[in-house]
């Protein structure tokens, strides 16, 4: 190791950038653990399939480091997204060659880091906020794309010094279908900023439903406005996604109250959320999902399905209401809630605590660091 301060670059998930981080609302949120980390003496580069723009959001992140794949704007055709992006491993070589350990912010895309770390010999943190074999399994994608999905994530697996799984059960498909020693896995849920998301007094009333999220068949979105439908609930929902007009048209068509707001940006949630009594999380299935972990250190009441993802997160009548995914079990699940204030209370108060003890930026921030430094030490 030089005597510069350490150098950690990322790769991003395949065709993410800044562009889309900062679109999307999540740019304050992701570059959060590595302004910390510069703060703690390490140098960060983002390696992003981004082009222009990218260089002039750059600048908000400074001192991070950014390079992009395109000069311009991305081609049209993900096919040709996707032969291009292993040229990346050659744009970004000059920080490639400087750098103490390699990272990626998801699996998918990893192949660029498996690339870097065959040509130049630095370790590899493979990261996964959730395993995508197994969620293309779930999604039903095409037996091709699952291929691919299994061929590419088995790669990074196999080569990385360190894996970073959000869960268990994620951790335990890995060894199963990837034959991946089990040492090398570490659970690391996805942490929250606590002193952003504070736990605050609702302004609203308890009538008025918070949920956030993709608008996408695995939210199961449906049998919720299935289960307002008839109430004097109103639903608020923060996002986008494909099935957006859809649900626009089945609210107004059945009298569903809906107050769609888009996207918002991630430092503009924390009041937005503490705003609401109750946080309804009704997916079919998820990953460690960052909102309800975002709900729950506000202290927010949560309503959340048994599904993979969700359960290991919450336990049912100590820090949330857990029902199953079918409409009619949505309703009698917000229809108590909304009901006991005594009920919300207690739950958010738990849910706090469970964020502040588990999940805190600040515990993430220290382990970071203790994973790194071992990886800078043994290859040193």
């Amino acid at each position: 190791m030089s005597s510069q301060p350490p150098h950690l670059v990322l790769f991003f998930t395949f065709d993410v950038s800044l562009e889309v981080w900062k679109d999307t609302g999540l740019l304050s949120r992701e570059v959060a653990l590595y302004q910390r980390l510069i703060e703690k003496g390490w140098q960060v580069t983002f390696v992003t399939y981004g082009g222009r723009r990218d260089l002039e959001i750059a600048k908000e992140i400074a001192p991070i480091k950014v390079i992009t794949l395109y000069n311009e704007k991305p081609p049209t055709r993900v096919i040709v997204r996707l032969l291009q992006s292993p040229l990346l491993v050659w744009r970004a070589r000059h920080h490639l060659q400087k750098a103490d350990v390699y990272k990626t912010n998801q699996i998918w895309g990893g192949w660029n880091a498996v690339l870097a770390k065959f040509f130049y010999r630095r370790p590899l943190i493979a990261r996964g906020g959730y395993e995508p074999y197994s969620f293309s399994i779930f999604q039903k994608y095409s037996k091709l794309r699952q291929w691919l999905t299994k061929v590419t994530s088995g790669w990074v697996y196999r080569r990385a010094e360190v894996i970073f799984m959000a869960t268990q059960e994620d951790a335990q498909f890995i060894v199963d279908n990837f034959k991946v020693d089990s040492g090398k896995i570490h659970i690391r849920k996805n942490w929250v900023d606590t002193d952003l998301f504070t736990s605050q007094p609702a302004q609203r009333d308890p009538s008025e439903i918070l949920f956030i999220g993709r608008m996408t068949r695995q939210k199961n979105l449906e049998n919720l406005f299935l289960a307002l439908k008839g109430s004097s609930y109103r639903l608020h929902i923060v996002g986008g996604g494909e099935l957006e007009e859809n649900l626009k048209a089945y609210a107004d068509n059945n009298g569903i109250k809906t107050v769609f707001h888009g996207r918002l940006p991630n430092d503009q949630l924390a009041d937005f959320v503490s705003s609401f009594h109750v946080f309804v999380l009704p997916s079919l299935f998820e990953g460690n999902p960052k909102v309800l972990l975002e709900a729950m250190s506000c202290g927010r009441a949560i309503v959340g399905t048994k599904v993979p993802g969700i359960e290991n997160l919450l336990e049912d009548r100590k820090n949330a209401l857990m029902c199953e995914t079918d409409s009619h079990s949505l309703r009698k699940a917000l229809d108590e809630l909304c009901s006991n204030a005594e009920l919300r209370n207690r739950l958010g108060e738990e849910a706090r605590k469970n964020i502040e003890k588990t999940a805190s930026l600040n515990a993430y921030v220290k382990d970071e660091l203790n994973f790194l430094d071992k990886l800078i030490y043994k290859n040193g």
